[in-house]
C-alpha cells in the first residue's frame, strides 16, 4: 500500500507540473518594481569577512561596493569602483588608490580612507576564506590612509593579482563607525554577529528586513554613487525554498522571477514558452570530492589515489550532471588567463585502484563505512554519491551519501568531523592562484582546505606561483602545483560548471558575471 501510495503522489506530482507549463503565464505575477528570485539555501553569513557561499556572494555584490569592479562575462577590464583611479609601481607591490568623494553608506555615514584600511584589516584579521584570499594569494602587507581619500596597500611580495582580488566581495568596504557601534572588534578576530545578518554599505540595494531560513528583501538605495539612469528595479525579494518542484512551480506559475536550478534539472525547463534557460559559457566554480587526510583510512596517499581512480568520471558527468559540467583536468578553473594547459587528471581505472589498495593494505576492502555529505538541495551531488557507491561497493568499501544544512556542515569542516565532502571552489577574479590557496597548509578546515592536507614542498609551490610576474613563469608554476597535488590527492576533481540561469523572459538585463554572478542593479522587468 505504502509504494502505491508514493506512485500516486509522483504522478500527481508531475501531472502538475506539466499542467503548469502547459499554463504558463505569458507575462509576471511578480510585481513590475519588484525582482523575486528563489534560492535553494541561506547564505552562512552576508558579512564580507565571513561569507564562502554563491548566495551571499550575489548580496554583498548589490549590497557592498569595492574599490575596483569586475565587468560581464567574456570583459576582462577593470573598472572603476569606490576608487576612482589607481596607479601600480613597477615592482608590483605598491598600490595607490583614489577613492570617490561624497559617497555615503546606507545609514548615512560618509565613506572615507578610514572605512578601507578596517575593512581590509578586519576582513583578514577574521582569518576565514575571505580574508586569506586577501592575506595568503594577495599578499597583503600594509593597508595605510594616505589622507582623507587615499589608501595605498602594500604587498609582502609581488602581486599580480592584487586588483583582482580589489574587486571580489571579501575586499568590500564596511562602515566602520557602524561596526565598532554593533559591537565588532575590528582587528582582534572576533566579528560581531550582528553583522551576518545585517547589512551597511554603499551599494545600490540596502537590506531591510530579513527573517532567517525564509526571506531577505532589499531596496533601491536613492543616493548610490552611479546613480539610476536606465531601467532597474526598486525591491529585490531573495526567498529561501529548499524544494526544488516548489520553487519551479513559483517560476511557472509567474510568481518567482528566476530561480536557483540544479544541473540535473536543467531538462526540465529547457523549450518551455516564457521560460529563459541561459547557458552561455563556463562559470567559475569547480566541483571536488575532499578526502579528509586526518582520518584512519584516507591518511594513506595510495588509498587516496585508488579513490580517484575508482570515480566513473564520465557516467557522472553525464548521469548526474547531464551535459551541464564539463570534465576537469586540474583543481584549477579552466577560465583563467594562468590556466596551465595540457594537465591531467586521473581516469576512471577500476584495476589501477584494486593494485593500490593491496599495495595500502586494504586488498579486502575497509571494514568501517564512510561517508559523503554534501549540501542540502544538491540534488547532482547526491547522485553522484549514489553512482560513486556503487563502484566502491567493488573495492570492499562502504559509503553513506547523506545531505547537511551549510552552517552545521560549515562547523563539522572547520574541525575535521568528516570523511567525505563533495563541495567546491569558487574564484572570485580570473586567476589560478583563487583555485590553489585552498590547498595550503595554513588553509585546512574553516580556510577552505577540507582536505585537511599538510605539505611544505606544496606551500613552496603555490606561494612561488602567485608571485611571479610574468604570465609564461607563473604558468610553468602551476603545472609543477598541478603535478604535486595529483600525486597526492587530497581530492577528485569532478567537474567545472557550466554558466547557466533559469529565469522568466520577462526579466531583462540578465547578464552572467562569472567572478560574482548576478548583479541586482542590472536587471528590470517587462511584460
Amino acid at each position: 500500500m505504502r509504494s502505491k501510495s508514493i506512485l500516486v503522489s509522483i504522478l500527481v506530482v508531475g501531472l502538475l507540473l506539466v499542467g503548469a507549463s502547459a499554463a504558463l503565464a505569458r507575462s509576471m505575477k511578480t510585481p513590475a518594481d519588484t525582482f523575486v528570485w528563489d534560492v535553494y539555501g541561506p547564505p552562512e553569513s552576508i558579512d564580507p569577512g565571513m561569507n564562502d557561499s554563491s548566495v551571499g556572494e550575489r548580496v554583498l555584490r548589490s549590497v557592498y561596493g569595492t574599490l575596483v569592479m569586475n565587468g560581464p562575462q567574456g570583459d576582462e577590464k577593470l573598472y572603476p569602483g569606490l576608487a576612482e583611479s589607481w596607479e601600480v609601481a613597477e615592482d608590483g607591490q605598491t598600490f595607490v588608490f583614489h577613492l570617490r568623494q561624497g559617497v555615503k553608506f546606507h545609514n548615512g555615514n560618509p565613506f572615507t580612507a578610514d572605512d578601507v584600511v578596517f575593512s581590509f584589516e578586519r576582513a583578514i584579521g577574521i582569518g576565514r576564506i575571505p580574508g586569506q584570499k586577501l592575506d595568503e594569494i594577495a599578499n597583503i602587507e600594509t593597508v595605510e590612509k594616505v589622507d582623507k581619500y587615499t589608501v595605498k596597500i602594500v604587498t609582502a611580495d609581488p602581486s599580480p593579482s592584487l586588483l583582482r582580488h580589489v574587486a571580489g566581495t571579501p575586499a568590500s568596504i564596511i562602515d566602520k563607525e557602524w561596526a565598532l557601534e554593533h559591537g565588532d572588534e575590528g582587528l582582534s578576530g572576533e566579528p560581531a554577529p550582528y553583522i551576518s545578518t545585517h547589512a551597511n554599505g554603499t551599494g545600490p540595494y540596502k537590506l531591510v528586513e530579513h527573517k532567517p531560513r525564509e526571506f531577505f528583501r532589499f531596496e533601491r538605495y536613492e543616493d548610490y554613487w552611479n546613480g539610476w539612469d536606465g531601467e532597474h528595479v526598486d525591491e529585490v525579494r531573495l526567498r529561501i525554498v529548499p524544494e526544488y518542484s516548489t520553487r519551479l512551480m513559483e517560476l511557472l506559475s509567474g510568481n518567482a522571477d528566476y530561480i536557483d536550478v540544479s544541473k540535473s534539472n536543467i531538462s526540465d525547463v529547457q523549450g518551455i514558452d516564457g521560460v529563459k534557460l541561459d547557458m552561455s559559457g563556463l562559470g567559475n566554480y569547480i566541483l571536488l570530492v575532499w578526502l579528509n587526510t586526518e582520518t584512519e583510512f584516507l591518511q594513506n596517499e595510495k588509498v587516496r589515489q585508488a579513490l580517484n581512480y575508482s570515480f566513473p568520471y564520465d557516467r557522472i558527468l553525464n548521469v548526474a550532471f547531464r551535459g551541464t559540467a564539463v570534465e576537469l583536468d586540474s583543481v584549477i578553473g579552466k577560465t583563467v588567463y594562468d590556466y596551465p594547459k595540457g594537465v591531467e587528471w586521473y581516469d576512471y581505472d577500476m584495476d589501477k585502484a584494486k593494485q593500490l589498495l593491496e599495495e595500502a593494505g586494504y586488498g579486502d576492502g575497509y571494514s568501517e563505512p564512510l561517508t559523503m555529505y554534501y549540501d542540502t538541495g544538491r540534488s547532482a551531488r547526491k547522485k553522484l554519491g549514489l553512482i560513486w557507491k556503487q563502484e566502491l561497493a567493488k573495492l570492499g568499501i562502504t559509503l553513506n551519501v547523506r545531505a547537511q544544512d551549510w552552517p552545521v556542515m560549515a562547523e563539522k569542516v572547520s574541525v575535521g568531523d568528516f570523511s567525505i565532502y563533495a563541495s567546491g571552489i569558487w574564484s572570485t577574479y580570473p586567476a589560478a592562484s583563487g583555485y590553489t590557496y585552498q590547498f595550503k597548509s595554513s588553509a585546512s578546515g574553516s580556510g577552505g582546505n577540507y582536505a585537511f592536507l599538510k605539505n611544505e614542498e606544496l606551500d613552496e609551490l603555490i606561494d612561488k606561483a602567485k608571485t611571479e610576474l610574468e604570465v609564461e613563469n607563473r604558468v610553468k608554476t602551476y603545472r609543477k602545483v598541478h603535478d604535486r597535488v595529483k600525486e597526492l590527492a587530497p581530492v577528485i576533481a569532478v567537474n567545472q560548471n557550466s554558466a547557466f540561469q533559469v529565469y522568466g523572459e520577462w526579466l531583462k538585463g540578465v547578464e552572467y558575471y562569472p567572478w560574482g554572478q548576478l548583479r541586482f542593479y542590472d536587471v528590470y522587468k517587462e511584460g
